[in-house]
């Protein structure tokens, strides 16, 4: 999706796909909280930063393996920690790392620039309307390697294809000369 706030933003679609494809099945299943999102064991998670000491980079997906917290009487951690499993490697970060991460059910299209994915869903509503531009609807498109499902008012991605983002006049042409 294009955007992180609204209704039809990044932030309410995580927490609507964690609920239906992750579902916290009971009071015992572990869970913890950090920013106004939930943690499960088996959640689709997005590294945000380069973290090169634990060869994770910016945009690297993972799946939380595990939850140990501090206030478990079994524990012997001194602070809840999270534990990630990346394709190359498996990191536990500590809960004043946790800021490293955000779910990821949905991402901008932005972050998912570079990536490729079998299936995409993307959304595509009004409440967009500054993000509606068609090298976004491209760049969106392009990252469905099997499958892509369109979703939302054709209004919008009618706006998307008729849009095209701002010419750069740039003095790159005449440096190169």
């Amino acid at each position: 999706a294009p955007m992180y706030r609204g209704i039809a933003g990044i932030d309410r679609l995580n927490v609507v796909l964690q609920d239906i494809l992750n579902p916290r099945k009971s009071e015992r299943q572990k869970q913890v909280e950090f920013h106004q999102q939930q943690f499960r064991i088996g959640d689709k998670v997005l590294h945000l930063v380069n973290s090169p000491e634990n060869n994770v980079f910016n945009g690297d997906l993972g799946t939380i393996t595990g939850i140990d917290l501090a206030s478990d009487k079994h524990s012997k951690v001194k602070s809840d920690q999270l534990t990630i499993a990346f394709e190359q490697t498996e990191v536990t970060y500590a809960r004043n790392d946790w800021n490293r991460l955000t779910l990821a059910y949905c991402m901008s299209i932005h972050k998912a620039q570079g990536s490729e994915f079998k299936m995409v869903i993307l959304p595509m509503v009004a409440q967009y309307n500054r993000m509606l531009q068609r090298n976004l609807l491209y760049t969106a498109v392009t990252r469905a390697a099997d499958m892509l499902i369109l979703l939302g008012e054709p209004q919008a991605f009618e706006t998307c294809v008729k849009n095209l983002s701002v010419n750069r006049h740039t003095t790159l042409s005449e440096r190169i000369e």
